[in-house]
């Protein structure tokens, strides 16, 4: 409330005065004789909003259960996981995207805002250690859902280990999670080039040299011809020659060599 302009008369003339309402005068008093601000359950103080703030700021920690043997650099990773939260709290979620894509694609590393955890693991914690989280696709301590068949691990066919496989099969799978196929498939490659067959509709892995049931049952009972409206060939050397190749490219694709089957 302002002071108001009020006319007053003495002897015939008008002297203009400001004089306070008596209103605004009760509600200065008022303002006047009571705290800036209040809390709930007492004052607001300089010292409850700096315990506050720093309540605030959400610390993240490094998934125990991650593969250690992975090298990460710790500080630089915990500097930028800090600066995004900072960047959360003031809703500049634009920098916060920024700097997660930076987390994933430079560091290798993941960061999991329900777990309060970060890792090197792009499967999240509750999906890889507990298999009743609920989520419907759930991961084991090897790090991935494939299961192993045939007769063990032939090792004139495979050459490597057990830990190995489970370690690129889980690696495998990381990068298809974030949508990085082509590392995907580029440890799909090494797996094949080391005699590890992966199917990942069945959701199976086998190193023994065999094949998978529903592969070996589509190419056994196909059987390839000469279409009928192909030109003829009058060369038998030819013909024979030709099916040859096709009988190989079959065998080879039937060991899921696809790369020296193209």
């Amino acid at each position: 409330l302002d002071n108001d302009i009020y006319d007053i008369y003495e002897n015939d003339n008008v002297i203009q005065e400001s004089v306070t309402s008596p209103l605004a005068t009760k509600v200065s008093s008022v303002a006047s004789s009571s705290p800036s601000s209040y809390k709930r359950g007492g004052k607001k103080t300089s010292k409850n909003r700096r315990r506050k703030n720093k309540s605030n700021i959400i610390k993240y920690k490094r998934d125990p259960n991650d593969d250690m043997s992975q090298q990460v650099k710790t500080e630089e990773v915990e500097a930028l996981i800090k600066e995004r939260t900072k960047a959360q709290k003031i809703r500049d979620y634009t920098k916060a995207d920024e700097i997660l894509h930076n987390l994933n694609n430079e560091y290798n590393v993941y960061v999991w805002d329900k777990d309060r955890l970060w890792s090197a693991s792009a499967i999240a914690p509750s999906r890889r250690y507990n298999s009743n989280s609920g989520q419907g696709r759930t991961f084991g301590r090897n790090g991935h859902d494939y299961k192993q068949i045939g007769n063990g691990i032939n090792d004139e066919v495979c050459t490597l280990s057990l830990d190995k496989i489970h370690s690129l099969l889980a690696k495998r799978l990381e990068h298809k999670l974030v949508k990085q196929y082509r590392k995907a498939d580029e440890v799909q490659r090494h797996l094949y080039e080391n005699g590890v067959r992966v199917h990942d509709k069945l959701k199976q892995w086998r190193a023994d040299g065999g094949i998978f049931e529903d592969i070996e049952s589509k190419f056994s009972a196909k059987e390839y011809t000469m279409n009928k409206y192909s030109e003829l060939i009058e060369d038998s050397n030819i013909i024979k020659e030709v099916e040859t190749i096709v009988n190989e490219w079959v065998s080879i694709r039937n060991k899921m060599d696809y790369k020296n089957a193209d």
